[in-house]
């Protein structure tokens, strides 16, 4: 832990909160962005791809990365939207079945 009683793993999703892993995303809206940088860095934090409610949430090891959102319908839509533009893969009929490609 350092000063800020923060852990090592604590700092790495900071950072990778700070930086969004930004890389040519043209074409997407803002959340779009939002919702496919929270799902990378779900991903690197926890080795598994997130729930629809855990997108809801927002949050990745008990930090508030996006916005809480309190139903599922807008996240699905924007998940839907993210799938056909080619940036996942959703399997139907499956638990956390989102694949970023």
């Amino acid at each position: 832990m350092d000063k800020a009683g923060l852990t090592k793993r604590q700092k790495e999703i900071n950072l990778l909160a700070q930086r969004k892993l930004v890389f040519d995303k043209a074409g997407l809206t803002k959340r779009q962005k939002e919702i496919y940088d929270f799902l990378r860095v779900y991903h690197k934090a926890n080795g598994i791809y997130p729930s629809v409610r855990e997108i809801c949430q927002g949050r990745v090891e008990g930090q508030q990365l996006m916005k809480e959102r309190r139903g599922t319908s807008c996240v699905h839509e924007v998940l839907h939207a993210l799938q056909n533009r080619g940036w996942i893969r959703i399997e139907p009929g499956q638990a956390r079945a989102i694949t970023i490609l």
